[in-house]
């Protein structure tokens, strides 16, 4: 219809329904596109407030996308109808009706349609059909068509409040409904892809008022009779007004579109060619590039079991199963320069070779250093790590300022009693206790006091400490019944 209220028609002066592509020579590619975008309602946060919003993008098509959207009510969308049985002399007819709400369905009989294949829809999905009931007394109940079951050419229908629920009640006044004297179920095809996200706000979609569509400047006006969470929509200009049934302010709403595939323009299909990203152009191999380039994130794919591939293949990037990229390192790593980072200033200090000059304040790194009960023997030029005891102490072997240990003592075997090993003839401080089998209790002051455990298989080394002039340095078992097996012991 043209906006001063006219019909079109076509070069045959017949009527052209608007809601149909027009029938031309010179076409546009078109592909169906699902959109969203977030509704803020520009009426009052508060239930019965009138609001009017337009969406984004018009016209607003069907679930098919076949077709501009359409109220589902209107005559066109109709596909079947069944009257109560004796109201008319059809072989087919409504039975009966289940109000209860968590119960409610019809019943018709119809010896001439399968419409069970003909109405019922998949679980979980947005429902196709709805289904209109209406008394004697001209009162209505309606609810969308999910479940038909067919138990010889009588159908039951099971009907749900809400399209992409299940929940199986009507829509409608029960308490006015008479299912004692009903008049017919009409069942009608719906045509609109629009869905609300919230859903509590715009509830009952009613037909769109005729008057409107010749006075569309001015929809207050229609909005004014509606009842709380009732709405229209204007679906070629994309237009939503309604009175709110709650105090929501926004919400996100989803439907189809058409997408026009321009001649010459951006090509989305089977070929995709991507000359910019965020409008700046991709930058060919060895060529400048932009200053602040736009950068899309680069995915991968995990593979339980790696793919093995032939020369020239394409290869997806791989990760492991966390996500985290795989490298292969297929040869040598050779270090350049290597510098320290202090933690604290950043400073950065190159790592210097052997006999170079350091800083006056080095940056040094923390080293570590292993624990062997039974310490390793090394040939000449070994390389080995640091050593320490079971404390984690670093071993040190000390020979005192160059020259051997003095005052050198051995024990061939143990004893649970101390045994006086070496006898002191001047003050000593330092001491070098070794024992090959079973651990030992060395003492220091003639045997008053247990001083030092030795392990087995180990030598230790104490400095700093003080051995009077004429102590005994003595040992004993360092488990009961377990003697020790050669003692040494060197002072100096």
């Amino acid at each position: 219809m043209a906006d001063n209220g006219t019909l079109v028609r076509n070069q045959y002066s017949e009527t052209v329904d608007p809601t149909q592509p027009f029938p031309i020579d010179s076409v546009e590619a078109q592909q169906l596109v699902s959109t969203s975008e977030t509704l803020t309602y520009n009426g009052k946060a508060a239930a019965a407030a009138i609001t009017v919003n337009a969406t984004e993008t018009k016209a607003i098509v069907s679930i098919e996308g076949d077709q501009v959207a359409s109220y589902w009510g209107l005559k066109k969308n109709k596909v079947y109808t069944a009257y109560f049985e004796g109201k008319k002399n059809d072989s087919w007819w409504l039975q009966s009706v289940t109000e209860t709400a968590g119960s409610a369905d019809f019943v018709v009989y119809d010896p001439n349609k399968d419409l069970e294949s003909l109405f019922e829809s998949l679980t979980t999905t947005v429902k196709r059909f709805i289904a209109k009931l209406t008394d004697t007394s001209g009162n209505v109940l309606y609810g969308w068509v999910f479940g038909v079951v067919d138990a010889t050419d009588v159908y039951t229908f099971t009907v749900a409040n809400d399209r992409v629920t299940e929940t199986q009640n009507w829509v409608g006044t029960l308490a006015s409904f008479d299912n004692t004297k009903l008049e017919k179920v009409e069942i009608f095809k719906y045509r609109s892809s629009l869905v609300f996200g919230t859903g509590t706000t715009l509830t009952e979609e009613v037909i769109c008022p005729v008057e409107y569509s010749k006075n569309w400047q001015k929809p207050l006006e229609y909005a004014e009779s509606l009842t709380n969470g009732q709405y229209f929509v204007d679906y070629m200009r994309g237009r939503i007004i309604g009175k709110k049934a709650d105090a929501t302010a926004s919400e996100t709403i989803t439907y189809n579109i058409w997408s026009a595939i321009a001649s010459g323009g951006t090509v989305v299909a089977s070929d995709v060619n991507v000359a910019k990203v965020g409008g700046v152009a991709v930058a060919v191999d060895d060529s400048a590039m932009a200053a602040t380039p736009p950068i899309l994130p680069v995915g991968g794919e995990y593979r339980a079991a790696p793919t093995t591939y032939a020369d020239g293949d394409a290869a997806v990037l791989q990760t492991d199963v966390n996500g985290q990229l795989k490298v292969a390192i297929s040869s040598d790593i050779e270090i350049g320069a290597v510098e320290l980072k202090d933690g604290t200033t950043d400073a950065r200090q190159a790592v210097k070779v052997d006999n170079a000059t350091a800083t006056a304040t080095p940056t040094v790194a923390l080293v570590g250093a292993i624990y062997k009960d039974a310490v390793d023997t090394y040939d000449d030029n070994d390389a080995s790590p640091l050593h320490v005891d079971v404390n984690g102490n670093l071993k040190v072997s000390t020979e005192g300022e160059g020259n051997a240990p003095q005052a050198y003592g051995q024990d061939a075997a143990g004893d649970n009693a101390y045994t006086t090993v070496v006898t002191t003839t001047a003050d000593r401080h330092h001491m070098s206790v070794s024992v090959e089998t079973h651990p030992a209790i060395i003492s220091i002051d003639s045997g008053t006091t247990n001083h030092y455990y030795i392990p087995a298989g180990t030598t230790w080394v104490f400095d700093n400490i003080l051995i009077a002039s004429g102590a005994t340095i003595q040992g004993k078992n360092g488990t009961g019944g377990s003697n020790y097996v050669n003692l040494s012991i060197s002072v100096w």
